[in-house]
């Protein structure tokens, strides 16, 4: 059983005085406990227009006149933690954020894969249902993959199903 608790705030006013209660739940878990304080502030010209989910770039469909239009750049350069972290990404540090909107009942295919296996960034992905919350529930990814193999190398790829009209929140972060 995990005993720690993890607690994301965004949007904070520099130069404000927030404060956190930090308690015990029941009396017998009591004892010498650490609290962590981490804390990440992107600002000027550094930061990751998607870097936090609430900032996420919107991915669009590729269409026959332009096949290349679904191809979305991104980097993790200077990309920050934004959690929670996937259960079946453990792993996943920095990363950006992207919704995407179906334009048909179907599947979607998410990759980052690059132009071979040797040139793929080592990536996780996930992919959640629902762009209203954010970060997501770390419990309820539809896709997610931490390296794809297969002619992708560490780059990540993930399948969904997907309804016309519903939008996704991807998370694309390191390993």
């Amino acid at each position: 059983t995990q005993r720690n608790s993890r607690l994301c705030l965004h949007n904070l006013v520099p130069g404000e005085t927030y404060y956190i209660l930090v308690a015990a739940k029941t009396e017998n878990r009591l004892g010498p406990y650490r609290v962590t304080l981490t804390t990440s502030c992107s600002g000027g010209g550094d930061a990751i227009a998607n870097d936090y989910c609430h900032r996420a770039v919107d991915i669009v469909d590729a269409t026959p006149e332009s096949p290349d239009e679904s191809i979305t750049p991104f980097t993790l350069t200077a990309a920050t933690f934004d959690c929670p972290a996937a259960t079946c990404t453990p792993d996943a540090q920095n990363d950006v954020w992207f919704d995407y909107t179906a334009t048909c009942t179907g599947k979607a295919h998410f990759e980052t894969c690059g132009a071979d296996s040797n040139s793929s960034p080592d990536t996780n992905l996930v992919v959640y249902e629902g762009c209203e919350r954010c970060p997501p529930l770390s419990g309820d990814p539809v896709g997610c993959n931490q390296d794809a193999y297969m002619g992708c190398g560490l780059g990540s790829r993930v399948t969904v199903d997907v309804t016309e009209g519903q939008c996704y929140k991807v998370r694309v972060a390191d390993n």
